[in-house]
């Protein structure tokens, strides 16, 4: 992975939290984080990973978050994420909440996912998962290039925090400014999260996807600019936006991604059980064969001539010389 620009970051992207409210509304994030409920959770440290947590073949690593960073973390996480890998032609990212919708209501676990896959590797893209619990404000990453997400994401994603909670920071006291100005006011909020809107443009000078999710349009034009367009109605957004053939690309990569972690799920089993098979092969045959030693060797001691058996042979031929004479 190549090193990433934090100062880019920060300086060509909006740190504040609006979009992190309008997508995830402050009636549907705790006011407080309760305790992990798993004994490595709550041996997690804050904001700082402990490698030996886990044991190396989980391919896991954790931390906690404190609950005033909790909407800097969601941001840090959409920069880096959205706006550094997104724009890669290299990776392919996926940002999904479970469950899709949550409500005042619902009382069980919400956490926001992200994936993060290779184009180099069809067999194994899935290069880390990320999982952000919203209720314990735990972070769990885990697969098999966790090592990168610790050596290089971790860093990156603590100074943006770090930035972010600095400039929206309205006191002391930890609590957050809250910029609702394009999303109405607090108490206008939805009581769900805003289904995410993730559109895709073509810049023609580049040929990259960029990948927007807030709900109004970023267009790009050929010195690079980036103008954003709110006051537009969503039936207009839905007409502009909708493309077939990019629709149908997605699905079939999405599906082609879905069927190569099957096939990799199968043999993975495939392999595990037929090694399970061949270790009780291998098992049965040594008891086998120790089972036809210890034969082998009774028969030897039984058949063995002794000083008995040569002394009643020798009797039976003097007696059978007697007899003939």
């Amino acid at each position: 992975m190549a090193d990433i620009d934090v100062e880019h970051l920060i300086s060509n992207n909006d740190i504040t939290l609006t979009s992190v409210y309008c997508d995830y509304p402050v009636t549907c994030l705790p006011t407080k984080f309760n305790v992990p409920s798993g004994p490595k959770g709550k041996h997690a440290l804050t904001e700082e990973i402990d490698t030996h947590l886990y044991d190396e073949a989980a391919h896991m690593i954790a931390f906690c978050i404190p609950h005033p960073k909790l909407a800097p973390w969601i941001k840090s996480l959409s920069l880096l994420y959205y706006e550094h890998y997104g724009k890669s032609p290299e990776y392919v990212v996926s940002w999904f909440d479970d469950p899709e919708n949550w409500s005042t209501k619902n009382s069980g676990n919400k956490s926001i996912c992200v994936e993060i896959s290779t184009k180099a590797d069809v067999v194994n893209s899935l290069l880390y998962k990320i999982t952000l619990f919203i209720n314990t404000g735990l972070v769990q990453v885990q697969g098999n290039h966790k090592d990168n997400f610790v050596d290089k994401d971790f860093p990156v994603l603590v100074k943006l925090v770090n930035v972010i909670y600095m400039a929206t920071n309205s006191d002391k006291s930890g609590s957050c400014k809250i910029n609702t100005s394009q999303c109405g006011s607090e108490t206008d909020l939805s009581d769900q999260t805003n289904i995410k809107q993730i559109s895709t443009l073509i810049d023609t000078n580049n040929n990259k996807d960029l990948a927007s999710h807030n709900d109004s349009i970023v267009t790009k034009d050929k010195f690079g600019q980036v103008h954003e367009t709110n006051n537009i109605s969503q039936s207009d957004m839905n007409v502009a936006h909708f493309q077939p053939d990019q629709i149908f690309s997605r699905m079939e990569a999405s599906f082609t991604l879905a069927l190569d972690k099957i096939c990799t799920q199968q043999s993975d089993l495939f392999n595990s059980k037929f090694q399970l098979m061949e270790h009780y092969y291998n098992q049965s045959i040594e008891t086998n064969n120790n089972n036809f030693k210890m034969l082998q060797d009774t028969i030897t001691t039984i058949l063995k001539p002794t000083s008995d058996n040569d002394e009643l042979a020798a009797r039976i031929v003097s007696l059978e010389k007697k007899i003939s004479s």
